[in-house]
């Protein structure tokens, strides 16, 4: 806990001093959200937990060094996040400087989160958003139970981007590159944070926004090369340790009629096995359709469809329902109750031969509050 003070310490330091000694005289900013929630859930199996969670905390460093330069920081707490007890994770989530050139062209170099769909850059930006559990490979709370990066690139290092006019509106576009995940972990092994391959993330959004209307294509490529250990199960023969290139291809399209909204995203992951009988794609989907009750509340109900396969080894398809509301009690403080339903199946082989079903479901209430500071 006290290294965790110290970094917070030595961040907040670093910028105060830095705003002291430049000649642009603009402020240091200093801001945040975060999100609590109590959640009553229960499984099939009559099991049932009720629980309070500080599900997620961001604390934000802005300053503008200049008419065209900005500075950006941000910190991520998760799951009431405490090192003395062994809870959650304390991440730096950003750290970036910009360059605003014009509205045609932007960059960004540091530590980013990069432009894929429309959700991915604003997902942290819980009292904008109506949820407590947001899409699911959206939710950075269950990142160390579910899979989020192999759906949706979580960092990148450099992104230029910009928005050009059009006729009909605006057409947005973004291209960003980065490390592969191929990240050393181990001390024991180097230096760890640090990317073990010569292979590169590289991807990018292509988007038009035209009225109520905005929509848009991404696309990333990297490789992996952390199947190695099927190897082992099919044989050294199999190419599985290799570096394995992979896919993801997504499309995200909302719109505002009225008070009604509707949001909607698709996400394929495909990867080169290079093997028949082999298969580790994947695909995802949500659609949320909003309801703008009164000026303070909001409705609204989201449907998320998961499928994710290690053929021949297990496929498993997940459904999430949610209905949810969310009331704006001022501009910093938003309360939220959500119900979600979910709906599981897999499928496993324990041979060649004997396959095994089992499917299973799970209900739970939660509500939350988020507050912006």
């Amino acid at each position: 806990m006290k290294k965790t003070a110290v970094i917070i310490l030595y961040f907040t330091m670093l910028l105060t001093a830095s705003g002291a000694d430049a000649q642009d005289d603009s402020k240091l900013d200093i801001f945040g959200y975060f999100q609590a929630f109590y959640q009553h859930h229960e499984d099939d199996s009559d099991n049932a937990s009720n629980s309070f969670s500080l599900q997620q905390m961001n604390i934000f460093f802005q300053r503008n060094l200049s008419q065209k330069w900005n500075a950006f920081i941000s910190l991520e707490f998760l799951n009431s996040f405490s090192t003395s007890r062994f809870w959650g994770e304390l991440n730096i989530d950003e750290a970036w400087i910009s360059y605003h050139a014009s509205r045609q062209l932007q960059i960004k170099a540091g530590l980013i989160v990069p432009t894929f769909n429309n959700m991915n850059e604003i997902k942290n930006r819980m009292p904008l958003l109506p949820y407590i559990y947001r899409p699911i490979i959206y939710e950075v709370s269950m990142v160390k139970e579910f899979p989020v990066e192999e759906f949706v690139p979580l960092t990148a290092n450099l992104q230029v981007f910009g928005a050009i006019p059009a006729d009909f509106g605006k057409i947005d576009w973004a291209v960003f590159l980065g490390n592969s995940p191929n990240i050393n972990r181990n001390p024991r092994e180097g230096q760890t944070g640090i990317d073990t391959t010569s292979t590169l993330l590289y991807g990018g959004r292509l988007g038009i926004r035209s009225g109520e209307l905005k929509a848009g294509v991404s696309f990333s490529h990297d490789k992996v090369d952390y199947f190695r250990e099927f190897d082992e199960f099919f044989g050294n023969y199999s190419g599985l340790g290799r570096q394995m290139t992979r896919h993801r291809l997504g499309g995200d399209l909302s719109y505002n009629i009225g008070k009604f909204s509707f949001e909607s995203e698709f996400i394929g992951v495909e990867y080169d096995e290079k093997i028949d009988m082999v298969s580790l794609d994947k695909e995802f989907a949500y659609g949320t359709l909003g309801y703008q009750v009164t000026d303070k509340l909001f409705g609204y109900t989201t449907y998320n469809y998961m499928h994710a396969e290690v053929e021949p080894l297990f496929e498993i398809y997940m459904r999430l329902y949610y209905l949810g509301a969310a009331y704006r009690m001022s501009d910093r403080v938003v309360f939220k109750a959500q119900y979600g339903k979910i709906d599981w199946q897999d499928e496993f082989y324990i041979d060649f031969i004997s396959r095994i079903r089992q499917k299973g479901n799970e209900d739970y209430v939660t509500l939350g509050l988020s507050v912006f500071f």
